[in-house]
């Protein structure tokens, strides 16, 4: 029994680790974690019963109120309930307070971040980047931070226009016809690699009549016999090696 409970411990452990990195994948694309479409007009914070966020993370407002277990499947926060954030010339007030995680009146680049990286699909250091190169725009009095008057003259125009110029992603690449092409499209750091999050976050959108619990079971189960050097990622040779990856899924899934 002993051996029993450490191999299932050890399983769900495995499992857990294949999770968060699918969720850190779709976090830098501007996606919900739960569902995997883009967020960007219908992203939604966690809050406690006082309006304020409980974490400094987004989903979709669908996938925010349906949850059962009312905790942020990305840092298990507890929350009581779900709130969409409107367009930014809508409700500049509501959108300044919820951006506001320390809820200290200001808002912070980091905090901003977080919000510009989940709407415009990017990483939050891709995001950090941008704002540097604007935030002495942004912060008239240079005291690091934007109080509600710096957000909403230099910084809502900025949200707004991205928020009317929001328009849908690329064609992927079919992994049938332009396998190397769907390896390359997948890579999002331009490694020549195929990392555990990438690889999941490809078989969701790839895949989409199965879950990401069934995709992740199935990565989960065939990768000991994929990933021969313990890299956890897979370059393109091993891809297309004999019995890899793509063999495997031309042969079991609808590809």
């Amino acid at each position: 029994w002993a051996l029993a409970a450490a191999l299932v411990l050890q399983l769900h452990v495995c499992r857990m680790e294949f999770l968060a990195e699918l969720a850190n994948a779709a976090r830098n694309h501007g996606e919900c974690t739960v569902c995997l479409e883009r967020k960007s007009l219908s992203l939604a914070d966690m809050c406690d019963d006082r309006e304020s966020r409980v974490c400094r993370h987004f989903l979709c407002f669908a996938c925010a109120s349906s949850l059962l277990a009312k905790t942020c499947p990305i840092c298990r926060a507890p929350f009581e309930h779900a709130v969409q954030l409107p367009s930014p010339r809508d409700d500049p007030r509501l959108i300044f307070r919820l951006i506001d995680t320390s809820g200290d009146g200001h808002i912070s680049r980091e905090e901003l971040a977080d919000y510009c990286a989940a709407f415009a699909g990017v990483s939050v250091d891709a995001a950090l980047a941008a704002l540097g190169r604007r935030w002495a725009h942004f912060d008239e009095n240079g005291d690091g931070t934007l109080c509600p008057l710096e957000f909403q003259l230099a910084v809502v125009p900025v949200l707004a226009e991205l928020h009317a110029r929001e328009s849908e992603s690329a064609q992927i690449p079919s992994l049938a016809d332009e396998p190397d092409n769907w390896f390359t499209y997948w890579d999002d750091d331009n490694s020549g690699l195929l990392e555990i999050g990438e690889l999941l976050r490809a078989l969701c959108k790839t895949f989409t009549s199965l879950s990401t619990a069934e995709l992740t079971g199935i990565l989960e189960a065939i990768w000991p016999l994929l990933d021969h050097d313990g890299s956890n990622a897979l370059d393109i040779d091993e891809f297309r090696a004999e019995d890899g990856l793509l063999d495997m899924l031309r042969a079991n899934l609808p590809v």
